[in-house]
């Protein structure tokens, strides 16, 4: 899925219509493949290896061409009928951290770094790890710590699980 050129704004605004079929809003996550990508060449805002790969680190006017480009990606996106765009923060190469792994286990293990981040940006702010309960959600939108609760495995397990929110089940 992508969305860095004009030409697959009609896809994307299929899909789009799509979703909102379904009566739901249609969000887009943004990002950026980095050092994950698979090409020949791969970049990052510096040249760490991970998965054994180091990456040719970018230079500042590459960064700032990327930041612009994330820019028009988000009005594609507007265009072809999107309600938001996630811009996505993967730290991938620290989960393999044995201090990450441990803390990954636990419920809700990323909302301070959303609660952080939700401090210092006028923009709404998602967060996601773990949260599986709608009564864990619901606490964590009251106590202002994000706007919003991204959900993907809970919904792979329990495709029911917005409904029973909705019902107050949890």
């Amino acid at each position: 899925l992508r969305c860095d050129h004009n030409r697959y704004l009609n896809g994307l605004g299929s899909l789009a219509q799509c979703i909102k079929g379904e009566k739901a809003l249609a969000g887009l996550q943004i990002n950026h493949a980095g050092r994950f990508a698979y090409v020949g060449g791969p970049v990052a805002p510096s040249a760490v290896s991970a998965f054994n790969r180091t990456p040719r680190a970018l230079t500042r006017r590459e960064i700032t061409t990327i930041q612009k480009q994330y820019a028009r990606a988000a009005v594609r996106a507007q265009k072809a009928g999107f309600d938001l765009v996630e811009l996505h923060g993967g730290t991938y190469e620290s989960f393999f951290l044995p201090e990450i792994l441990k803390k990954s286990q636990r419920a809700g293990y990323m909302v301070s770094l959303a609660a952080a981040i939700k401090k210092g940006v006028k923009v709404p702010v998602t967060t996601a790890g773990r949260i599986s309960t709608p009564t864990r959600a619901e606490s964590i939108l009251k106590e202002k710590k994000a706007d919003l609760i991204g959900l993907a495995r809970m919904l792979w397990v329990d495709r029911d699980w917005p409904e029973k929110a909705r019902e107050g089940r949890d």
